[in-house]
This record gives structure tokens, sequence and C-alpha cells, in this order.
């Protein structure tokens, strides 16, 4: 849920980021001028990684920018995690952002992330 900051398009540049409306680098690149360690404005929901995920798998965005996006939303202390599913988003993010640790191809562990995420309530 979104909270109103005292700066409307640092809000609009969060909403861009986790709604991947724009592609991750760019969204980094808008946000540089704003610090880190602001309090949570935006959550990061189940909805907004498994869209990322749909797009990864259905070839609408290829691995890196599906990596850069996980790093770009990981990192943000201004993001939070919707409430309850902190620890699936958390483990998705890191899934994502290292798939070198899991020796595997992004989009086959984008498969199982899907899965995982879509059946859990």
């Amino acid at each position: 849920m979104s909270k109103l900051p005292n700066d409307t398009s640092r809000l609009q540049v969060l909403e861009d980021l986790v709604e991947h409306r724009v592609p991750a680098r760019e969204s980094q690149a808008r946000l540089a001028g704003f610090a880190w360690d602001e309090e949570e404005l935006v959550d990061l929901e189940v909805r907004h990684v498994v869209a990322v995920l749909t797009q990864l798998v259905d070839g609408g965005i290829d691995a890196a920018e599906a990596t850069e996006w996980a790093d770009a939303v990981d990192l943000r202390d201004d993001l939070g995690r919707q409430p309850g599913r902190e620890t699936q988003i958390n483990d998705a993010l890191l899934a994502m952002s290292s798939p070198e640790l899991l020796d595997e191809d992004l989009v086959v562990v984008a498969r199982r992330l899907l899965t995982d995420l879509q059946s859990t309530p």
C-alpha cells in the first residue's frame, strides 16, 4: 500500500519501479537523487514479483533485466514488503538477483518461483 510522501514524484518513481513500467536501470537513475534511508513508502507485493517473472518466462524481458529489477527493488529501504508475504518475496528476489548461486537458467527458476508464489495465498 502506498503512503503519501512529501515528494509525490518520488512516490511515482517508486511505483514505476515496482510495477516495472520502465526498465530497472531507468528507474534506478531516476531514484538516484533520493535518499535511501527513508520510511517505507510503497509495498512490493507478490503480484509485482509475479508480473516480472511472467514477463521473463514469456520472453518480454531477458534474464539481465529481471536480475536488475530484483536488485533494484531489493536494495531500497523505502520499499516495504506485502505483509504476511515478506519471506516469499525476499526469497524470490534473492533467487532472481543471484541466479549464479542456483546454477540454473533463470527462466527455469522463474517457472518454479511462479508456481510457489501463486500457490500460496
